[in-house]
């Protein structure tokens, strides 16, 4: 019995299969060069491309890494608002000293001059009172550039997490709310024990030697900013104003309210009732404020 077949044409590609694995006759194609690998070797390639493009999207905007320079040290000239500060200080202080400036004179010669009794001419009018409101607020703007240039020192922290001129204001807030609370203080408790005249005369005195204390800060905040004095000599002269203004307010206060040696005793207890607590509380408060600014922040 004849059998009957298909006849194939063997093409280039085409070779015949082996024993077993097709019927005679039935030719099996050839792979192809770009058919060599494996699926398991295709799937590392598309991984690895995809990688390649995850860190050309990640990095490939960056420039070359070379050798590490050396950061600037941080300079208070160089911050803007430490500058605007300044400005600001310095033209309330000229305005201040060009019109008044004989009244300045007078109220800074009365704090180391003591009068019995006072002549008419030494109480301030209403237009005068205003250098005063000026020099005492140049005041606290320069107590609150001490406090910011002694945290750039002590808590390097702090100042590298909060914006400078954040934390600046902070400072001068709380050094202004330190004069006015004060100042408050000292007239209910002087309300309470002394005399209207006494009352006016220590109010007076009081801030006298704020607004004069501007004139002593100016300098040293200056030299602090410009001439990168190194930290122990500014805090060595604000130690040294705060100082001086502590002794000269004592004996303000002998020569106001306590002029005979019995008081002594009274003395001590209201200059460290107002003086030496308010400092202290002061001093602690700025700590705490600070570690809690460094947690919120």
């Amino acid at each position: 019995m004849n059998q009957q077949g298909i006849q194939h044409t063997n093409t280039p590609g085409d070779v015949p299969s082996t024993a077993g694995d097709a019927a005679p006759g039935v030719v099996v194609p050839l792979p192809s060069a770009t058919c060599s690998l494996g699926f398991g070797e295709l799937v590392r390639l598309h991984e690895a491309a995809e990688e390649h493009v995850r860190q050309l999207l990640m990095y490939g905007s960056r420039p070359a890494k070379g050798m590490e320079g050396i950061p600037l040290p941080y300079r208070m000239s160089a911050d803007w608002p430490i500058t605007a500060v300044i400005c600001v200080s310095f033209l309330l202080l000229a305005y201040a000293l060009r019109n008044g400036k004989k009244y300045i004179f007078q109220r800074m010669r009365r704090l180391f001059v003591h009068k019995r009794r006072p002549s008419l001419f030494d109480t301030p009018t209403g237009s005068d009172t205003r250098y005063t409101v000026a020099l005492t607020f140049i005041s606290c703007i320069l107590s609150g550039l001490c406090l910011f240039d002694y945290s750039i020192e002590h808590q390097a922290m702090l100042v590298r997490q909060l914006p400078h001129a954040l934390l600046l204001g902070i400072y001068c807030t709380i050094m202004l709310a330190y004069v006015l609370l004060k100042g408050g203080l000292y007239s209910f408790v002087n309300w309470i024990f002394f005399e209207k005249e006494q009352q006016n005369k220590w109010s007076q005195t009081y801030f006298d030697l704020w607004s004069g204390l501007c004139l002593l800060l100016f300098p040293v905040i200056l030299l602090a900013v410009y001439l990168d004095l190194p930290s122990v000599q500014i805090e060595s002269f604000c130690v040294g104003i705060w100082c001086f203004a502590k002794i000269l307010l004592f004996y303000k206060c002998v020569r106001n309210f306590f002029s005979h040696f019995y008081g002594i005793l009274h003395l001590i207890l209201y200059f460290c009732a107002l003086e030496i607590i308010p400092a202290f509380l002061l001093w602690v408060g700025i700590g705490e404020i600070n570690s809690l600014l460094i947690l919120k922040f």
